[in-house]
């Protein structure tokens, strides 16, 4: 009851005052000034000129924050040592950090909330109050056009860019059988307190066809959109649910018609004093019956009392499409039209498992894998004449299943280059394996790779070269590999392009 007494009294002081007091401040003063900007604003807001691409809430809350501003702004100019108009601005505040502004109407709006700030200051000072309890925001981000400072353990990335309703943009999951991680940037909350988070967010939930024997949206909703806290990720580290901590994600969305749904401020004090990465966890599979799910998220904004708030970004996820365009290509070879036309096969050693021509669900490739095999087999091209290249650079697209930790350390898989020499049999010449460092098959799915671009070996420019696959059985250790083959590029690139 004092809590409700208290509100309505304060209450009862701002709308009581707010004409009276806004008329007796003094002309040409930051107070009047401001009054005069919030005024103006509001006025270009129920005007229709200025918000017009924000939603009805979001206007709402602006126009309500402004007047909140404004008021106790005119109730201090009057008396300086006003208590409860102090806390009356300073809670203004906390409502503008959910508040979604677009760009365009940013800095009209800004020139109220800023002037607002800096005379809050100078009455907490007045005050002796120390406003280090107000909880600003360290960091917001509005996806436009591009994902980084996140990034993301998938490779590459499957969260994408959306562009929904005028100027507002999200990045989205969506998809069956699938699981897909956003990860924040790396948050030092050592000098941090009270830190929080919230989000600007929405979700599509509908049931699967053919019809489900069950559907609980609820239940959907709590096991397909998830938020993790870890204190230990460094980037490259896998994913284990068992090293995050699961936490509340706030007011959450119906999962009907894309209702956007701020989730509020979440409370994250129990990790003050760590280093944080928040990671959004998308999934969707046979556990849920695999309905039809997405999840948008327009804005994240991150919170705290800091005056040394210090953030770390992911590194800009990698996106194979991006190198197409690289150099001038020099020379490809497509598995999936021409198969191995136009290349040789060798055993290298023992009894080996050769590359085939493949066809499944309508797709044609070059597999190998070797059950009974014991044995290294070589698939090689033709000679590349590089007479003319400077800088020549290989890729891959492939698959690699079933490959045992152990003998990956071994590479028996990996794409090799030589030298030509002319009338030296191919297992004589010298194969130097290629190192690709992005994009690697983990070797336990059948999903598709594309790595970067690597540099072969300088010695290499303006010679004769041929391309190698190599791969190697070994059934006697129970470690029989597949190997999928689509593409492999050869590119004349620029160093300082790599």
């Amino acid at each position: 009851m004092k809590r409700i007494s208290w509100m309505l009294l304060l209450l009862t002081l701002i709308m009581t005052g707010c004409s009276s007091e806004t008329d007796k401040v003094e002309n040409d003063t930051p107070e009047a000034r401001l009054i005069n900007s919030a005024d103006q604003t509001n006025f270009l807001i129920n005007s229709g000129r200025l918000l017009r691409r924000t939603s009805q809430r979001d206007r709402l809350q602006t126009i309500g924050a402004i007047d909140r501003i404004k008021t106790s702004i005119a109730l201090l100019a009057g008396d300086p040592n006003n208590r409860p108009a102090l806390i009356s601005l300073k809670s203004a505040y906390k409502f503008i950090n959910t508040i979604f502004i677009t760009e365009r109407d940013q800095p009209q709006v800004n020139e109220v909330f800023d002037a607002g700030r800096s005379l809050m200051a100078k009455y907490a000072g007045i005050q002796g109050v120390n406003l280090d309890g107000l909880m600003w925001s360290l960091f917001s981000y509005r996806f436009s056009d591009s994902i980084s400072p996140f990034g993301s353990t998938d490779v590459p990335i499957k969260w994408g860019l959306q562009f929904v309703q005028q100027e507002r943009y999200a990045i989205r999951a969506r998809g069956t059988n699938t699981r897909q991680i956003l990860l924040s940037p790396t948050f030092d909350l050592t000098n941090v307190k009270e830190p929080g988070y919230s989000l600007r967010h929405s979700f599509r939930v509908e049931a699967g066809f053919p019809p489900q024997p069950v559907f609980n949206r609820s239940e959907i909703i709590s096991k397909a959109f998830r938020t993790y806290v870890s204190t230990k990720y460094e980037d490259g580290d896998s994913f284990d649910l068992n090293d995050w901590d699961r936490v509340n994600m706030g007011d959450l969305p119906q999962g009907l018609n894309f209702n956007t749904v701020d989730s509020g401020i979440i409370d994250l004090s129990r990790f003050e004093g760590q280093k944080v990465t928040m990671a959004f966890v998308y999934s969707n599979n046979a556990d849920i019956f695999n309905h039809s799910l997405a999840w948008s998220i327009e804005r994240f904004n991150f919170y705290g009392v800091s005056a040394d708030f210090k953030k770390q970004d992911r590194p800009v996820p990698f996106d194979p499409a991006a190198q197409d365009s690289l150099g001038s290509r020099v020379w490809h070879h497509s598995f999936n039209t021409s198969q191995t036309r136009g290349l040789e096969q060798v055993t290298l050693e023992g009894t080996a498992a050769l590359f085939v021509d493949t066809e499944r669900n309508g797709s044609t490739y070059v597999a190998t894998s070797g059950r009974t095999a014991n044995g290294t087999q070589l698939l090689y091209s033709p000679v590349i004449d590089l007479s003319e290249v400077e800088s020549p650079a290989v890729r891959i697209k492939h698959t690699i299943n079933f490959y045992k930790e152990e003998f990956k350390a071994q590479n028996d898989i990996k794409l090799v280059v030589t030298i030509d020499r002319e009338g030296v049999d191919v297992k004589d010449l010298e194969w130097v394996p290629i190192a690709f460092e992005k994009n690697n098959p983990p070797g336990g799915d059948w999903s598709i790779y594309t790595s970067e671009f690597v540099a072969l070996p300088t010695e290499m420019a303006g010679k004769k070269i041929r391309i190698g696959w190599s791969h190697k059985s070994r059934a006697d250790q129970n470690s029989t590999p597949v190997w999928q083959l689509h593409d492999t590029w050869i590119h004349d690139i620029p160093g300082d392009q790599l």
